[in-house]
């Protein structure tokens, strides 16, 4: 969890790596979620797109989180 914790501070401080990294290790996870909504994979990868556009958006209004998976 610490882990976690430092690369979503990295990440809230602009850190555009750590961002990179939250991309990468959740994009699956929450791909996998979604498709247990819908059969429409084109759907869900552009939501989850826009989830990751909308969080480095707002990163500097974002709060701290000790585990960044359920936060996503």
């Amino acid at each position: 969890m610490d882990q976690d914790k430092y690369i979503w501070q990295s990440f809230l401080a602009g850190n555009k790596t750590s961002f990179e990294y939250i991309v990468r290790s959740y994009y699956t996870s929450l791909f996998d979620y979604g498709n247990k909504f819908s059969p429409d994979r084109q759907k869900i990868k552009d939501h989850i797109q826009d989830l990751f556009t909308h969080i480095w958006h707002r990163r500097e209004s974002l709060r701290e989180v000790d585990n960044i998976k359920p936060y996503l």
